[in-house]
């Protein structure tokens, strides 16, 4: 059965919720802040009207991320396309991007000490990645020292 052999990350991810730890360098604990993606009232307090962040991840190891977003002061949608290839390395997640200028870099800061591997746990549908220092790209200025993404399959 070939399906018994392919990885449960395989598939399509829609983001439900951001938990972002700044004193807690090891994400325990209580985050300082939560945001709920399908919250209206909640992504408002970011100033947008809309925001989704989607990853699609092929059984040939290759990884979409797509963010989409528009905000409370523009009419126009912005949609962010990353691309980059994915590996399981000593039971974590890890990416190397595609940063479009024909380098591949580890996760949205090359060399500078941002990780390119991720802790990570999947219990069903449910996929919860753990980013120390490094936020998924496009938004590598966006950062704090702990963040849990949680993902649910589409």
């Amino acid at each position: 059965d070939s399906e018994s052999t392919i990885n449960s990350l395989v598939g399509t991810w829609n983001v439900t919720t951001y938990k972002y730890f700044i004193a807690n360098l090891d994400c325990s604990g209580v985050p300082e802040s939560e945001l709920v993606v399908d919250s209206l009232e909640q992504i408002a307090e970011y100033g947008l009207d809309e925001y989704q962040l989607k990853l699609t991840i092929t059984i040939d190891s290759y990884i979409i991320a797509i963010n989409t977003l528009s905000t409370d002061t523009s009419f126009v949608r912005e949609e962010i396309i990353s691309t980059g290839i994915w590996k399981e390395i000593n039971d974590q997640f890890c990416i190397i991007w595609d940063m479009g200028d024909g380098d591949d870099f580890w996760l949205s800061g090359g060399g500078d000490g941002c990780d390119a591997c991720r802790d990570y746990t999947i219990n069903d549908d449910e996929f919860k990645m753990t980013a120390y220092n490094c936020p998924i790209p496009p938004f590598p200025e966006i950062n704090v020292p702990c963040q849990i993404y949680t993902f649910v399959k589409q």
